[in-house]
């Protein structure tokens, strides 16, 4: 089953990566600004999907530095272009991967604290705890 997710998300990844050098011309006039949430979606999406198989922190500079080169490349691109509102929202797309993520664990924490009837209080404490703990015992 793993190995199947692992296949899924790499041909995510993968289509992504085809789709920033193919000329697209996707303009639904439908919904404006269709292009900047495609950008801020495909990041974000991007980010998370690396983080099966790397840290945090270099799912983020993979991602970054990848969506960066991108725009760059698009610049010299005939019917594609590069534009700071791209980037801008590649960028938003990865800052809000990178929150999902660092928030994740706590809402998850929350969730089975409540499941097993515990106070808000008394989980808010329990963290603390984990916090004061881990500052101690690093590792």
């Amino acid at each position: 089953m793993l190995l199947k997710s692992n296949v899924v998300a790499i041909g995510i990844i993968s289509a992504i990566l085809i789709m920033i050098v193919l000329p697209i011309n996707l303009h639904l006039q439908i919904i404006p600004y269709f292009d900047k949430f495609a950008h801020f979606g495909a990041t974000g999406l991007m980010t998370l999907l690396l983080l099966r198989f790397t840290s945090i922190r270099k799912a983020v500079l993979i991602t970054f530095l990848l969506f960066t080169g991108a725009e760059w490349l698009q610049y010299y691109l005939p019917n594609r272009g590069a534009s700071l509102g791209d980037f801008l929202a590649n960028t938003a797309g990865i800052f809000t991967a990178w929150t999902l993520y660092a928030l994740f664990p706590y809402y998850l924490f929350f969730y089975k604290m409540k499941q097993m009837g515990y106070s808000r209080t008394a989980t808010l404490h329990a963290i603390k705890f984990f916090r004061l703990y881990k500052r101690v015992h690093p590792g």
